[in-house]
């Protein structure tokens, strides 16, 4: 067992390891000075890491009220749309369950829209955290009582 091991290491350390699978999305995002946005969960963290904080993406899902657009609850910092610079972006990526009609929903129609290989960036000039805060919840309900005169 330890000589099979022992070869496997030699054929790893032999092969050249492949670049993250973000690390040129990640870049892109960074030279096109957007530094601050939503994207799903792998894409979300992959960038986050890969910039070093540079560019700050917010982990989303598409299950927020009637399907808007949410912050993603796991394994994702919550309170982070409280500190984030101001979200101009969305990404979505095929391999990931956020929905283009989700996005348009809830930010409404972009005023940009980029493809970097498998992935759509949609670029807004408003910010999108208090908007993406408002769709997060079901709209108040008031209480109506109808009375009868006498």
């Amino acid at each position: 067992g330890l000589a099979v091991y022992a070869v496997l290491l030699g054929i790893a350390a032999a092969h050249r390891q492949a670049p993250p699978r973000n690390v040129g999305l990640a870049a892109w995002l960074a030279r096109n000075h957007l530094t601050s946005g939503f994207a799903p969960y792998w894409e979300a963290a992959s960038v986050n890491v890969d910039t070093g904080g540079a560019v700050t993406v917010l982990a989303v899902t598409d299950s927020g009220w009637h399907g808007h657009v949410a912050p993603q609850k796991w394994e994702t910092n919550t309170l982070l749309p409280n500190k984030m610079r101001p979200a101009h972006f969305v990404l979505i990526s095929p391999a990931e369950k956020v929905r283009q009609s989700a996005v348009f929903a809830t930010f409404g129609k972009p005023v940009k829209t980029y493809k970097y290989g498998p992935f759509t960036i949609f670029v807004w000039h408003e910010n999108l955290i208090p908007v993406m805060k408002k769709a997060d919840r079901a709209p108040a309900t008031r209480t109506v009582s109808v009375t009868r005169p006498g």
